[in-house]
């Protein structure tokens, strides 16, 4: 499972998966709204980013995760 992080200022976009939580300080289970307040935009300094968990359902295609 990922988490996408876009932020809303200027639109960059990167992800992480929920293994690598724990190399920032936050379990890998962390809900959204802990990780979301920690976050900050490389390119522009803005904290006003939304995540997302996603991943891949059983045909293989992308599927978005609301879980909090």
């Amino acid at each position: 499972m990922r988490i996408a992080i876009t932020c809303l200022s200027c639109g960059h976009r990167s992800s992480v998966s929920e293994e690598q939580l724990p190399a920032f300080g936050l379990a890998s289970d962390a809900s959204l709204v802990t990780l979301t307040k920690r976050l900050v935009c490389k390119e522009c300094g803005s904290r006003s980013v939304q995540t997302y968990r996603y991943g891949e359902d059983d045909t293989g295609e992308a599927s978005i995760v609301p879980r909090e």
